[in-house]
């Protein structure tokens, strides 16, 4: 063993080795779950972009059983939608700016 291992207490080893354990399974999962992922892009997006509206509805009451939350992730959507337009016009005028 190393002088660094041999120095170590045994819970500094044990998170050393889950962790290690965990980036394993990360590495491991990642790949199996780009193959899922590659499936799911082939469905169409409006059924997809529904099927994700629809879960995040359901859950954002679920939690609290308010409409309220429904209502935030409706604001929340609209204003992501409006703040990637933002961003993608102010890209636009940047790259004219440098042309």
């Amino acid at each position: 063993m190393s002088f660094v291992m041999s120095q170590m207490s045994r819970i500094e080893l044990v998170v050393f080795v889950a962790m290690l354990l965990a980036n394993f399974c990360i590495l491991i999962l990642g790949y199996v779950q780009t193959k899922v992922i590659l499936h799911l892009l082939r469905i169409p997006f409006r059924l997809l972009g529904s099927a994700i509206l629809l879960i995040a509805v359901v859950g954002a009451y679920a939690l609290r059983n308010l409409v309220l939350d429904v209502w935030v992730v409706f604001v929340a959507g609209i204003s992501s939608i409006a703040f990637s337009i933002y961003r993608a016009l102010r890209s636009r005028k940047v790259v004219r700016a440098q042309a």
